[in-house]
């Protein structure tokens, strides 16, 4: 799959759910981040654990690339004006991150994997990330529930400063 398709799985998770996400998109700018995310109250969307129902509006930039077969940690690519972008937004207060795919196969056999952290953590990792944190995504009609409890665990490591 194409970034694109991989941001529009999240964008149908959280509209689908009774939230707001949409591409970011300005032609005479660069480096923006991919997408606006607003997720809905918990208590609204199909998932188990409540634990939050108010999230503010966040920023997500989305990465994808092949699994590792053999490497645990991998640099994901965050171009100078996405850093600046994201860090100006982080330090504003402002919820950031970075939703990395990892793809395996294709067509009806593709399996995919997500992570979704914290500005603030990924910085701390100097843009590196970890196989064994990416989560594996259920086949398509389970992947909406499954990536949005990836991005509520975001939001709850935000909300608890990391």
């Amino acid at each position: 799959m194409k970034e694109l398709d991989l941001q529009r799985l999240i964008v149908d998770a959280v509209n689908g759910a009774g939230g707001r996400a949409f591409k970011l998109n300005n032609r005479f700018m660069i480096g923006y981040s991919d997408l606006l995310v607003k997720l809905p109250p918990r208590a609204q969307a199909p998932l188990r654990g409540a634990f939050h129902n108010d999230f503010p509006a966040g920023l997500l930039e989305v990465k994808q690339r092949a699994r590792p077969k053999t490497a645990a940690q991998f640099q994901l690519d965050v171009t100078h004006a996405q850093g600046v972008f994201l860090q100006a937004a982080h330090d504003a207060g402002m919820p950031c991150g970075m939703a990395s795919f990892l793809q395996e196969g294709s067509g009806s056999g593709l399996k995919l994997w997500l992570q979704v952290q914290t500005w603030g953590r990924f910085t701390l990792t100097k843009n590196k990330t970890d196989r064994g944190w990416h989560l594996p995504l259920g086949k398509s009609d389970a992947r909406h529930n499954d990536i949005l409890s990836a991005l509520y665990n975001w939001h709850k490591e935000w909300r608890e400063g990391k």
